[in-house]
């Protein structure tokens, strides 16, 4: 039992610990009771100040520069709880509340830590209040752009919330700029994070319990707002782009589908004859330089080579011929074997030994070009180095292919086929191959790219103008029944300098269903067909945004000062990060107007 005085010598209790005084504040409120300290938060002007107000009396250190972030981390836990405790006592006053959570989206740097022990679960009901709504879908904005994989699957749950707001208030363009935004960083994430060949991804779980019908909807409908700014359009429309691989159903009544059908041999070489406007452009072009002709020719020499081969067994002689028949067609080496009529039962046998070192036709490969290598005289080695890479690639071991392809380049870099190997292709055409490579990698820089500014456009620009330029070599010089041609038209856009080319792409269509080739029903081709069929009705929809957008001068709603001050002064503190020398620290992205872009990346190493 505690005697007199027991209380005097008892030790003293330690005070809670916060965070460490590395930057004392000469303002007298630092000394507030907290009372006082949520009196003067109601009677603040702007968020900024309510910030302000808590960070003088929680003695937070200053969150724009290096060093106060710096002793952020390293009192996380204590900076947590006195957050927290006051975010719990005052959960009924929404400028405390909002205030707090102003705090947390300064620290951007220490998302994980946050989301880890529930801030969304703090910031969200933010969203259901007036007063604070802005100040939350700031600070979800903050995150968006730091987020991680597990934070953005958190975030995409609020997708439904977030069109609501869309809904419930269509003329309030800071919600529609900050929205969008939000739900381009999560959406397009997400979607570019799925993998269709894993089962059971947890975002493409996520998003199919999204209405995509609805986001898409009202994002088109602020795209073609008058007021809507370049940062709205550009998000916005990336958005839409992004959403059209993996919700085509948006877009189009009826779901992708994909035909595999390929050139039927027999239907090939039982043709008599083509319809007359098909003949007519094979004679124009000239009919020994059509693939027709040049792939029947290939299987007739194939076949007189492997009878001469059964007489004479001259393997070097049959490798000659083989490896100029591989660098006319792709169709040179049919994947067969020999045969013979068992006389007794006329049941035809495979696998007849012939005396050969080989029994299928594509094993002769690497035998002839073992022989042909032995006796290669002067500009042989390539013939030697095309065997090698037909077998490799038949067998389907194209990595080995492209690695000879690689020391035959170094030898004679005016070898064609290499090129081919090196590509990694299955296909004939080396233009075709440089029009879809060229085309596909502009349109990844493009995607890359933050404006038109950057770097990345104009590198984006030149991979699309080469593209542009060998598709126009590509269809002016490769036959019409060549099968690429039916894909290589794809890449155009402008509609007046393509009508050739559709027209080419329509007599290459006619040519697949008289060989009764299947047209494959490709992402690229369903977008050739959307581009052609609705372009007219889009320039007429969307020709203002794209004016708008490429309109340098900033175009945005008049609002009054006042309103302006109160809503918005938050951007300054959100976006107002110094380096501990006088200096600003380096830009990841500038938004305009909303201040929500406009942050500033800090090196993890520099912080920790």
């Amino acid at each position: 039992m505690p005697g007199p005085g027991s209380k005097k010598n008892a030790p003293k209790k330690k005070k809670p610990t916060t965070v460490s005084d590395t930057t004392p504040s000469n303002n007298s409120e630092s000394s507030l009771t907290p009372e006082s300290y949520v009196g003067d938060i109601d009677n603040a002007e702007g968020w900024a100040r309510v910030v302000d107000i808590l960070c003088n009396y929680f003695k937070i250190p200053d969150l724009s520069t290096r060093g106060g972030l710096k002793c952020v981390h390293s009192n996380f836990d204590g900076i947590w709880q006195c957050l927290d405790g006051a975010y719990t006592k005052y959960a009924r006053n929404p400028r405390v509340l909002g205030g707090i959570v102003g705090i947390y989206a300064k620290m951007q740097q220490n998302l994980k830590l946050f989301f880890g022990i529930g801030f969304l679960s703090k910031l969200v009901p933010l969203l259901d209040n007036d007063p604070t709504r802005r100040i939350a879908l700031r600070s979800l904005s903050s995150v968006a752009h730091h987020g991680s994989d597990e934070i953005f699957l958190d975030l995409a749950k609020l997708t439904g919330k977030l069109v609501d707001f869309l809904e419930e208030y269509p003329e309030d363009d800071m919600f529609a700029e900050l929205i969008i935004g939000i739900l381009c960083h999560v959406l397009v994430h997400i979607q570019c994070n799925i993998d269709t060949q894993i089962q059971n991804q947890p975002e493409a779980a996520v998003l199919k319990t999204i209405d995509m019908s609805r986001v898409l909807r009202q994002v088109t409908l602020q795209l073609k707002k008058p007021t809507a700014p370049k940062f709205l359009i550009e998000h916005g429309a990336r958005l839409v782009s992004i959403s059209a691989f993996h919700c085509s159903q948006v877009f189009l009544e009826n779901p992708s589908s994909f035909d595999f059908g390929n050139l039927d041999p027999k239907v090939f070489f039982q043709q008599r004859r083509l319809p007359d406007p098909l003949a007519d452009a094979l004679a124009d072009y000239g009919p020994f330089r059509t693939e027709m002709f040049i792939t029947v020719k290939a299987a007739h020499d194939f076949q007189s080579a492997l009878m001469d081969v059964l007489r004479d067994r001259d393997l070097y002689k049959l490798g000659l011929t083989l490896a100029e028949l591989i660098v006319c067609t792709e169709y040179s080496i049919a994947d067969g074997y020999f045969e013979a009529q068992d006389p007794r039962t006329g049941r035809i046998e495979t696998g007849v030994d012939t005396g050969l070192p080989f029994h299928t036709y594509v094993d002769a490969l690497p035998h002839c070009a073992k022989l042909l290598r032995q006796r290669a005289g002067p500009g042989e080695v390539d013939k030697v180095d095309v065997l090698e890479i037909k077998y490799l690639i038949m067998k389907g071991r194209v990595p080995e292919a492209a690695e000879v392809a690689k020391k035959g380049l170094v030898r004679n870099p005016e070898m064609a086929y290499y090129y081919y190997a090196r590509s990694m292709l299955a296909d004939t055409t080396l233009m075709q191959r440089a029009v879809q490579h060229a085309g596909d990698m502009g349109l990844r820089v493009l995607e890359d790219a933050s404006s038109e500014e950057d770097p990345k456009w104009e590198e984006g620009v030149a991979f699309l103008m080469s593209a542009w330029n060998d598709s126009k070599t590509f269809v002016a010089e490769a036959p019409p029944d060549n099968q690429h041609m039916r894909n290589d038209p794809n890449t155009s856009v402008d509609l007046v300098e393509i009508q050739p080319s559709c027209q080419q792409l329509a007599q290459s269509h006619a040519l697949s269903r008289a060989l009764e080739i299947k047209i494959p029903r490709t992402q690229m081709r369903l977008t050739q067909e959307a581009v052609v069929s609705k372009f007219s009705i889009a320039v007429d929809e969307w020709n203002n945004v794209i004016l708008q957008l490429n309109d340098e001068s900033p175009k945005q709603p008049d609002v009054s000062p006042d309103s302006e001050k109160v809503q918005n002064d938050l951007t300054k503190f959100l976006d107002d990060l110094q380096l501990d020398d006088g200096g600003c620290a380096k830009k990841w992205a500038a938004h305009p107007n909303c201040g929500v872009e406009e942050v500033f990346g800090l090196c993890k190493d520099e912080i920790l």
